[in-house]
């Protein structure tokens, strides 16, 4: 019931985990939301916009590294508030990661 009300609200997706839900909407509906959560008397424990890619892009694994240092880099940095990116971080990064 709730679901379909936060679809109503303009919810494209939802994920579960434990006792929270994760609501995504498009940009575009993020100010619509926010009001069905106000009006549903529902006080969201975080509430953002990101950018979440919807194409990623897979490179060979010393590649990926690399853009990783430069990610974690930017990251650092304390003039940089957010960095997106649209890498694919395959099983096989995060295993060569976890060696070095």
């Amino acid at each position: 019931e709730l679901e379909l009300e936060l679809i109503e609200g303009g919810a494209s997706s939802f994920d579960k985990e434990d006792e929270y839900l994760t609501v995504y909407t498009d940009f575009n509906d993020f100010g619509m939301m926010s009001s069905k959560l106000e009006e549903l008397s529902i006080e969201p424990k975080n509430s953002e916009v990101q950018r979440i890619p919807l194409n990623t892009t897979e490179l060979p694994v010393e590649d990926a590294i690399k853009i990783l240092n430069l990610i974690e880099k930017f990251e650092d940095d304390d003039d940089v508030q957010n960095v997106y990116h649209t890498l694919d971080v395959t099983d096989e990064l995060i295993t060569k990661m976890e060696e070095e």
